[in-house]
């Protein structure tokens, strides 16, 4: 008989650990069974609100012979040693994007993933938000045509609005800071509309944040990509500016920019540009992050490999690591060849 639901467990339960939260509770089948932070306090009150129950330790957590599978939102510096662990337990994994804080790491996870015969899933939610799905059918359906060049921009002014963590600003464990937190999502939904990309090549700023020891910090980043189908194209992430979100796509057929809510079509008609304004707006609040939780409790019942497994959110960090090579050495960067170093 096939189980109706899968028992999970959440893996850091503040700030975006409440978003995976409630889309935990949202999907019915997945059963939150237990919780784990370095937040007691913030433990309890989860397990207050949710009757789940609340570990002592992680250790004890993964010890639990009913758990399936845990959910990581935790810190990127600590995903290799808490999904190792859990996938050493038998649990099935998904981790919140960055799969991990390097390509030696997180191919560690894959392997340990692999070794284990246990799912993982990366939690790269942005390829599922609408705008992109559509601009996805727009491409396969052949509207685009070919297509020639890709240019993204993903840019918040966190670094002034926000108080950004001092793990952020240290590139052991968060290098490039607005590419690994922010830009990361458009290189997966790069790859996921146009293909792999082969090499980049890479600048980066300074231009406003410093650590506590008044160290400047890397808060803009911007690269030109070279895709193995020979598509060349742009992608800029800021943490110290204001809102940018979009990815243009340009063809033999139409242009299309793909945003937050809604997307445009551009088309030239005898000799006129066409622009067809497309809505994208989500029915729900967080409904890409849904419908990738739904997809890892398909996946936890049925067997079936995610759209973002280990391999795919592996190559996503290649690509961000190879940036950082590239501008400290200001030279273009294989992708490739990051990958086969490890």
């Amino acid at each position: 008989m096939k189980r109706e639901y899968a028992n999970i467990a959440l893996i850091g339960v503040t700030n975006h650990g409440r978003t995976i939260l409630r889309m935990i509770e949202a999907c019915d089948k997945l059963r939150l069974r237990s919780c784990f932070d370095i937040n007691s306090a913030a433990v309890r009150q989860v397990a207050a609100e949710t009757g789940c129950r609340a570990p002592e330790s992680y250790e004890a957590l993964l010890s639990d012979p009913e758990l399936d599978a845990v959910a990581i939102a935790t810190p990127n510096f600590v995903h290799r040693d808490q999904a190792i662990e859990a996938l050493r337990h038998g649990k099935h994994v998904f981790i919140e994007k960055p799969l991990a804080v390097n390509v030696c790491e997180g191919l560690e996870i894959v392997k340990t993933a692999k070794d284990a015969g246990k799912i993982l899933q990366v939690g790269h939610n942005t390829r599922k938000r609408r705008s992109f799905r559509q601009g996805k059918r727009f491409i396969d359906a052949g509207e685009v045509g070919e297509i020639v060049s890709v240019y993204a921009n993903m840019s918040f002014n966190f670094g002034i609005s926000k108080d950004v963590p001092e793990w952020k600003k240290e590139k052991d464990k968060c290098q490039m800071l607005p590419m690994t937190q922010l830009g990361i999502h458009f290189v997966d939904t790069l790859q996921y509309l146009v293909g792999p990309i082969a090499s980049v090549t890479c600048t980066q700023r300074s231009a406003v944040i410093q650590n506590k020891h008044g160290e400047k910090v890397v808060d803009s980043v911007a690269a030109t990509l070279m895709f193995e189908n020979g598509v060349i194209g742009a992608i800029q992430s800021d943490y110290v500016t204001p809102e940018a979100y979009q990815v243009v796509i340009s063809g033999t057929r139409a242009r299309i920019t793909c945003g937050a809510e809604t997307i445009l079509v551009e088309k030239t008609v005898r000799g006129k540009v066409e622009v067809q304004s497309i809505s994208a707006s989500e029915e729900i609040d967080g409904e890409s992050y849904l419908s990738e939780i739904r997809e890892f409790a398909e996946c936890l019942l049925t067997g079936n490999l995610p759209d973002v497994d280990g391999k795919v959110g592996l190559r996503n960090v290649a690509v961000v690591e190879a940036m950082a090579r590239s501008a400290e050495s200001g030279c273009a960067v294989k992708i490739g060849e990051v990958l086969c170093e490890v």
